[in-house]
């Protein structure tokens, strides 16, 4: 297991096809093509008209999808659609992982689709933000290195952070981050019962059709932890006149939105600092977040 650590792997279409005729033959017969997406850890193929295919690329990538498959099918009552777990593939010589089929959501991710009403669209992803909260967490894992620590308290981040500050002193005043950084940490911690959160909401995960929203995706950092985690989206994502809404419908207290403002220039510093210059999609979103929280900033 060591030695698969350290590698990377990619499922060409030949590949592909043969672990699907091999191991889920009532899938044979459909139409398989790649596709091309923004994330990182999967090779992505369609597979017929309602499935996607996901092939890990790596051992922490497996342990994700793993997760997924315990956890999303005791996940329920959502207005809006999330994955579901159609089929399961084996580990082989040829591709040494596990690997996933679930079902296709119809739609564009919101990084390349126009959304025609972003208060609608705060809302929906505020109710979203909510109802997860509201599932059951028995027995379910504790934010941690399984999904990137999303959830723990900011404080256990705070090195990781800085570090990722001094790598972006080209295009941001570090001064001017630290100073919101550390006013997210004298926020007071979450004290309640730890909740599900998805860990990762963001443009290219946020599936819209029509100009509104259709579906989330992509649950591999899903834990239980602190919420305010996945408020990072409204700095992230919304434009500023819709995050009323977004906090209205998600319905949390003061310290959780200040927290969750933290955890946007967290994750927006992290990723950018990683994704730059080789992922303009990803680097782009955390840009944003962080250029957010920043104008944010001013106002208080």
């Amino acid at each position: 297991m060591n030695d698969l650590r350290a590698r990377r792997f990619e499922v060409a279409q030949e590949l592909a096809q043969s672990l699907i005729d091999s191991q889920l033959p009532v899938w044979s017969h459909l139409p398989l093509r790649k596709i091309d997406t923004a994330g990182t850890d999967n090779s992505m193929y369609r597979l017929g008209k309602d499935l996607a295919v996901r092939f890990p690329v790596s051992v922490s990538a497996a342990e994700q999808i793993a997760k997924e498959h315990s956890w999303l099918p005791k996940l329920s009552s959502f207005t809006v659609a999330i994955p579901i777990v159609a089929g399961a593939g084996r580990p082989t010589n040829q591709f040494p992982l596990p690997w996933s089929v679930m079902n296709w959501i119809n739609g564009e991710d919101a990084a390349s689709d126009d959304i025609s009403d972003w208060l609608k669209m705060a809302e929906d992803l505020g109710q979203f933000v909510r109802e997860l909260r509201g599932q059951n967490t028995l027995g379910a894992p504790t934010a941690g290195k399984h999904n990137g620590f999303r959830g723990t308290a900011l404080v256990n981040l705070d090195q990781v952070a800085r570090n990722a500050m001094n790598g972006l002193e080209d295009i941001f005043d570090k001064a001017c981050l630290l100073k919101i950084w550390e006013q997210a940490l004298g926020v007071e911690p979450w004290a309640s019962s730890p909740v599900w959160i998805h860990g990762d909401i963001h443009a290219a995960n946020i599936i819209v059709r029509n100009g509104r929203l259709a579906g989330i995706i992509d649950f591999g950092l899903m834990g239980v932890g602190d919420p305010a985690c996945d408020l990072a989206l409204s700095w992230s994502f919304l434009p500023t006149y819709a995050r009323d809404r977004f906090r209205e419908a998600a319905n949390v207290d003061e310290a959780t939105w200040q927290r969750g403002k933290g955890w946007g220039l967290y994750i927006g510093v992290i990723a950018m600092s990683y994704y730059r210059g080789h992922n303009q999609t990803l680097s782009g979103i955390a840009e944003k977040a962080i250029r957010a929280v920043i104008e944010d900033g001013k106002d208080e």
